[in-house]
């Protein structure tokens, strides 16, 4: 058994480094034309700022040409008030990953005029000296190129002030801001042809939006109204809202169709089910949004059901009733066990046959969430749609904003589709997101061909995790069946994520309960299990394994912080005893009104050694260049290459599964646990929750025995014996 801890969080603060700079070695475009082309922009935005005076506020969009991290974005143009207003973003792909961003301001004509007037100051004292060539003799000087971008940044600026007096300091900055810029415009959208799901700019309050345009005929109902930033009209009114404000959108999607895919369901075998009496619950509601169930009544395991399906919709008995017998009793039907014991259902049933809208679907999840979050923490979601590209869907950001709102955990399953995509709402950030596996006769896992699978953004990947499915259409499946029971109480065999993605909904609630840990620190943990996992499936044997240990972290941080907490940990020969690996997670929170950079809040964490008051990072990353989903990039790699900020972060030791024993006397040494937090702007929420499971390895033959009395202040809660407790018995009659 391992030895499992849960341990008080980081809470010396530390103090932050970090200023801006004028990067001049960047300084490699034409200046002068660049800042020209600007101003002609600019100009011809004065008349579209004043055809629509009723808005006092305009979004002027700013596109990047790659991915810049908050350094690099514009600084000293558009301001309102001592910094530029972003109201929106977009991730753009070149087809395969995001390659650039657009950023979208807030900015009323005042602040455009001023920034308009700095351009044509910078303009006309260019015009005026020869700068732009010798600065690129300095950029070409292979002397300056060798030392430091520091020493180098202030040679150049002495440089300046020495010999161009008319290039003021804040003229500096303004150059510094144009960098990256690509283009700079007022987005308008087009008109549409089907329905989309949309959300408004933030340049006036909803309901100010919502009078306007009521003043002009657009009429408002309360199913018009998604979640707390989402919108759903009808063709025709949509269609005059971009004829009057074509440029009030932050974002606008398909509100696609949802249905049952036959396919799932393949095979019936005429084999009833044995029946059992005496059934033992864990604790642990399930919320479930699926179709009707008509399980037999001795399977007493749905608690209580509501029909949300609108009137006119006919009930589907089949889905619901197969996906919740492997999610309430897999041990009842199915050969390989969980021993995770059965759960109580609360059923909310929103799947017809045929089809729904997304926009219907969202609605009464978000209706459902609300009112029952207090007692059901945990939902399971078979339930998929097409989504297109590789940006998070507004299915997902749904999720998001539920998950951060109400402290509750979606599992939802990663879907069926044809070209193998992610289906909606798989892709939410925050979910954890289940495929399916299969064995060959060589015992071989296998992804099933029909699993989804996505980099969201391009970069982090879905699933989160696997579970073993059947395979009827692969002739080396070596039928390792996964039952489902149906609404005949016949056993099936039906392949799809649809019914893996329930033991991994098992598997979690069994967790929670169990270690009573927060939402985010079981998925944490279900995380790490996967991605240690070869095969990508949360194994919970490993938290049984002999003389490790694992530490569970729990807390919560605010704006622009850095903490630590000091751990004592066993060292020798200048190498340390142990492996170490993490995994982190939080909820995102979110501001939807940023677009697609609504997670706008980094939380970093390291493993340090603590030497002179220098802490020097102790985990040792693997070097795989392909690999860029928190696996194994380190943090400054993730943030210079990636603005978006990933809420699952797991970060593997290079030695952790290389088992690579060490014999040697070891000492203690003071290490740290360090949490900070980073701030794309300044946002609303000042503190947000986070969970951090770290795994120590032994490295050194009980290196670690004596961890727990060397650091007896810091743990707050012995969780080792969760296991040992009596185990749920099955009668059979």
């Amino acid at each position: 058994m391992a030895n499992i801890y849960k341990i008080k969080e980081p809470s010396t603060e530390l103090q932050t480094n970090g200023r801006d700079t004028i990067n001049y070695a960047k300084w490699t475009f034409d200046i002068r034309k660049k800042v020209d082309e600007i101003i002609s922009t600019l100009e011809k935005m004065i008349v579209i700022f004043d055809n629509y005076k009723i808005f006092q506020i305009m979004p002027i969009s700013v596109t990047y040409n790659k991915i810049v991290p908050k350094t690099s974005r514009i600084k000293h143009m558009f301001l309102m008030g001592n910094n530029p207003k972003q109201i929106s973003a977009e991730y753009l792909s070149d087809g395969k990953k995001v390659s650039k961003i657009r950023l979208i301001y807030g900015c009323d004509k005042k602040a455009l005029l001023f920034t308009l007037e700095k351009l044509k100051n910078i303009s006309n004292n260019l015009s005026k000296c020869n700068f732009e060539i010798e600065f690129n003799k300095k950029l070409e000087n292979k002397k300056i190129k060798t030392i430091s971008s520091e020493s180098y940044n202030k040679s150049i600026n002495s440089w300046i002030k020495l010999n161009y007096k008319e290039l003021k300091n804040k003229d500096l900055w303004i150059i510094n801001d144009l960098i990256y810029i690509e283009k700079i415009e007022i987005k308008k959208y087009a008109k549409i042809d089907k329905p989309q799901i949309f959300s408004f700019l933030n340049i006036k309050k909803v309901e100010e939006i919502k009078t306007l345009l009521e003043k002009e005929g657009v009429n408002f109902n309360f199913d018009s109204y998604i979640g707390s930033e989402f919108w759903n009209l009808d063709i025709e009114t949509t269609n005059k809202i971009i004829e009057l404000y074509p440029f009030l959108f932050s974002f606008m999607t398909s509100d696609d169709e949802i249905e049952i895919l036959d396919k799932e369901l393949e095979q019936e075998l005429k084999k009833d089910l044995e029946k059992k009496n005496k059934l033992k619950f864990n604790n642990t509601i399930i919320g479930v949004f699926d179709s009707a169930v008509k399980l037999p009544g001795y399977l007493n395991v749905v608690e209580s059901h509501e029909n949300l399906l609108p009137i006119n919709k006919n009930r589907d008995f089949e889905h619901g009733t197969e996906v919740i017998s492997v999610l309430a009793c897999n041990d009842l039907i199915n050969k390989n066990k969980d021993n995770l014991g059965c759960f109580k259902i609360k059923l909310f049933e929103v799947l017809p046959q045929g089809k729904i809208l997304t926009s219907y679907l969202m609605r009464q999840i978000e209706l459902a969430v609300k009112k029952n979050y207090k007692s059901i923490k945990v939902w399971n979601i078979s339930i998929g749609c097409y989504k297109n590209g590789n940006k998070v869907s507004i299915f997902g950001k749904l999720l998001d904003v539920l998950q951060y709102k109400y402290d509750v955990q979606f599992i939802v399953s990663a879907g069926n589709e044809k070209a193998n995509n992610l289906t909606s709402p798989g892709d939410s950030l925050s979910s954890i997101s289940v495929g399916s596996v299969y064995k060959n006769y060589n015992g071989e896992t296998n992804i099933c061909e029909y699993s989804g699978s996505s980099k969201i953004f391009g970069f982090y990947n879905k699933p989160n995790t696997y579970e073993y499915g059947n395979n009827n259409k692969q002739v080396d499946w070596d039928k390792n069946y996964l039952y489902t029971l149906n609404s005949k109480e016949k056993i099936c065999i039906s392949d799809g994520t649809s019914f893996t993605t329930p033991l991994v909904t098992r598997k979690y609630a069994y967790l929670l309960e169990k270690f009573k840990l927060q939402t985010y620190t079981t998925r944490a943990l279900i995380n790490y299990l996967a991605k240690i996992d070869k095969n990508n499936i949360s194994n919970l044997d490993v938290l049984k394994n002999k003389d490790e240990i694992f530490l569970f972290i729990e807390g919560s941080i605010k704006q622009k912080s850095k903490k630590e907490i000091t751990i004592k940990l066993p060292k020798s020969n200048n190498k340390t005893e142990f492996a170490i690996s993490y995994s982190l997670s939080y909820n995102v929170p979110n501001q939807l009104t940023l677009g697609d950079e609504y997670c706008s809040s980094d939380i970093a964490f390291r493993i340090a050694e603590t030497v002179d008051n220098k802490r020097s990072n102790i985990v040792k990353l693997k070097k795989d260049k392909d690999s860029i989903d928190g696996v194994s990039a380190n943090e400054d790699y993730l943030r210079k290459h990636f603005g978006k900020y990933n809420p699952n972060r797991v970060i593997l030791d290079s030695d952790f599964l290389e088992n690579n024993k060490k014999t040697t006397k070891n000492i203690t040494n003071v290490f740290s646990f360090v949490v900070q937090r980073v701030d794309l702007i300044d946002n609303i929420f000042p503190e947000i929750k986070y969970g951090i499971v770290v795994h120590l390895k032994p490295l050194v033959e009980k290196c670690l025995s004596d961890f727990a009395m060397n650091n007896r202040e810091l743990i707050i809660e012995n969780l080792s014996n969760v296991f040992e407790s009596e185990e749920i018995e099955l009668d059979v009659i």
